[in-house]
């Protein structure tokens, strides 16, 4: 889950809807949750309930992007921010391994974050697969995600054959950049330290400050993962 940065309010908002765009210049056009890409209106999901908190109904720092599977899953769950990982304050990046169509914790996490990451996963269902947790007939994330990773393989092995083509590297990247999830081309390219700058580069809104100086993922400072 590519954590982001979002940066002050923009203005303030009559309507929650009204962040639409300002949330779409500032994070790309990507699901927050499950990273895909949305060529249709995505939602402006509210990271706590607005019917639990309706005090937050209109705040910039509670607003992130959402899809419809991942915006109907985590309705209308109460959250504890405390008690869960978000892109947009925590290293998510760090709490989650990608293969294939398949999402699941990363190894090397303490006892704690592992349940940080865990109620991030349940709350969004990212780990729904045929091999279970099983998905609804209209989740097809999974698909889109094993779809993603064998088109970045395909990249990669064309790449492989003419490994500084400066214009094969380009065209990998509008590729990466036409279906989104960030962290499948992250770990395909896990060994080219060149593409995985660029992959954080192009994506808009990607936490710099969440990577070391090899790209590795690292704790978000003032984070909890």
């Amino acid at each position: 889950m590519r954590p982001v940065v979002k940066g002050p309010a923009p203005r303030v908002y009559a309507k929650h809807g009204d962040a639409l765009d300002d949330l779409i210049d500032r994070l790309g056009r990507y699901c927050s949750y499950c990273e895909r890409r949305l060529p249709n209106l995505p939602a402006v999901e509210h990271v706590e309930p607005q019917s639990l908190v309706p005090s937050k109904k209109l705040s910039w720092a509670n607003f992130l992007l959402s899809c419809g599977n991942c915006n109907s899953t985590k309705l209308n769950k109460p959250v504890d921010l405390s008690k869960i990982a978000f892109p947009h304050l925590d290293c998510t990046a760090r709490g989650l391994s990608y293969t294939g169509s398949r999402v699941k914790i990363a190894p090397g996490l303490s006892a704690g974050e592992k349940k940080l990451v865990q109620a991030v996963v349940s709350l969004v269902g990212l780990d729904r697969h045929p091999a279970g947790p099983k998905p609804s007939p209209k989740d097809k994330r999974w698909q889109d995600r094993e779809q993603v990773w064998g088109i970045a393989n395909e990249v990669k092995r064309d790449l492989k054959g003419d490994p500084t083509n400066a214009t094969l590297r380009s065209m990998a990247l509008r590729v990466a950049q036409g279906f989104g999830h960030f962290s499948v081309w992250m770990t395909v390219f896990d060994d080219d330290k060149d593409m995985k700058q660029r992959l954080i580069d192009l994506f808009p809104g990607t936490a710099k400050n969440c990577f070391n100086a090899n790209l590795k993922p690292i704790k978000r400072p003032g984070g909890k993962l």
